[in-house]
């Protein structure tokens, strides 16, 4: 009788064990196709239009990637005034401004004064959007410059970083800029 028990024991063990291996095996193939096969997501836009936006991806890709001057070349800043991609042979740092070499002149022989220093978190995504639309719209269509510039400050009361952006302009354009700006100021 202990036999017989000893032995129904053993091989339900037995059972147990293939059962476990089997199931692992199982477990380890499903995995292995999911790696192969990954679930695609299907876009919710028809395919001549996703055509037109991995098109425009691509673009802004590579065109942000290589200086507007020397395309051979990878960028490596911005230009505060242009928005354009510059390499590092074209780009120049002056007064915590990142300015293209051949808009420098303009940076040094211009004096400058703050317009604004608007709280980001305050002001909002959509004014400090408007902000920038009009910043580059006013380069592109009567290359005034205005500089943007973000910043951080400590509220020791909160123990926050709080961010601002500092708006400058040409003492020149004051008068212009504040009227175009005027709705960072409601």
């Amino acid at each position: 009788m202990n036999t017989l028990l000893m032995v129904i024991i053993a091989l339900l063990l037995f059972i147990i064990i293939l059962l476990l291996v089997a199931v692992s095996f199982l477990i380890y193939r499903y995995f292995k196709s999911v790696k192969k096969d990954p679930i695609r997501v299907e876009s919710k836009y028809p395919q001549e239009v996703q055509a037109v936006i991995d098109q425009a991806k691509s673009n802004e890709e590579t065109s942000s990637l290589f200086c507007v001057d020397h395309p051979d070349l990878h960028a490596k800043g911005e230009c505060a005034f242009s928005h354009e991609h510059y390499c590092e042979l074209c780009l120049a740092k002056e007064k915590n401004v990142k300015v293209a070499r051949k808009y420098l002149n303009l940076l040094l022989d211009s004096n400058w004064e703050s317009i604004c220093i608007i709280n980001d978190e305050e002001t909002g995504a959509d004014r400090l959007n408007e902000l920038y639309r009009i910043k580059k719209e006013l380069w592109h269509n009567e290359q005034i410059p205005l500089i943007a510039q973000r910043q951080f400050k400590i509220n020791i009361e909160s123990d926050q970083i709080e961010a601002y952006t500092m708006v400058e302009t040409r003492v020149e354009d004051k008068e212009k800029m504040s009227e175009a700006l005027s709705f960072l100021k409601n």
